[in-house]
């Protein structure tokens, strides 16, 4: 039987957790540095934000490492590395317009300067979105291949500073929000693919003008509807329902026949 965790993790002893420990002031001294040098808020507040980020990077490394059968431990640190890549995206989006916001309160800031960061910010955070859906559909493709389900738990540092193997404490399977970023490239490479269309027959000139705009009109319904939908199988294909599903071992201690890569 699996065992649910306490109200809080114990303190942190072990080896392998000096990071938590110095996390914090390390990377908030990074920061300022950032900010003394560039004067530039929004690299500060993704360094800052790393710290959001490197529990789900270390589970991630673990379970690459120790899993015995091999694929599984791949599905489960790329989707950890996701998992800890979106964490760090969105809270130093949070933390770059608090930061601009509070500076615009303070006194006038410079306009071109100002939106060349908030352009440059979105580049990043969407295209760091864009790589955690790759990463969570790599890592599909080898649950479909092996037939495996996986279940990525916030508690999944614990069990890798604890050296636990298979993990014993769970929460909540987080599976299916990273399925939500898996969606957005192969929506994005919808929408490319139907403005390329689009364009296509604009320039052949061949087809009456209520074509355009009846495309233009179901253009965002197709792209809500492919990602909802890919969103429910994906979720299908990758999510554990239960601890168990992703770790027979903590069923049954007998040994798992390693299927092929």
């Amino acid at each position: 039987m699996t065992e649910q965790p306490d109200d809080e993790p114990t303190s942190p002893g072990e080896p392998g957790s000096l990071f938590p420990r110095w996390g914090w002031p390390l990377l908030g001294l990074a920061a300022f540095a950032i900010i003394l040098l560039t004067s530039n808020l929004m690299w500060s507040s993704l360094v800052l934000a790393l710290r959001f980020g490197w529990e789900d990077a270390c589970a991630g490394w673990y379970f690459w490492k120790v899993d015995p059968v091999k694929p599984r431990g791949r599905v489960l640190g790329l989707l950890y590395l996701a998992a800890g890549i979106s964490h760090v995206l969105w809270v130093g989006l949070i933390l770059a317009i608090t930061s601009g916001t509070a500076a615009g309160m303070r006194g006038p800031v410079d306009g071109e300067e100002f939106t060349l960061t908030a352009m440059t910010m979105l580049v990043v955070f969407f295209a760091g979105s864009l790589g955690c859906g790759v990463l969570v559909l790599i890592a599909a493709w080898i649950s479909k291949r092996n037939q495996f389900k996986s279940w990525v738990d916030s508690w999944g540092y614990q069990a890798a500073i604890r050296s636990e193997w298979p993990p014993r404490h769970f929460r909540t399977n987080r599976c299916r929000h990273l399925c939500w970023h898996a969606m957005a490239p192969v929506t994005v490479a919808y929408l490319i693919l139907m403005f390329g269309i689009f364009f296509l027959f604009a320039e052949l000139d061949t087809y009456p003008e209520v074509f355009g705009a009846l495309l233009g009109a179901t253009l965002p319904i197709g792209a809500a509807f492919v990602y909802l939908v890919g969103i429910e199988k994906l979720d299908r294909l990758v999510s554990a329902r239960t601890p168990e599903e992703c770790w027979p071992e903590l069923t049954n201690p007998s040994p798992i026949e390693e299927p092929s890569v």
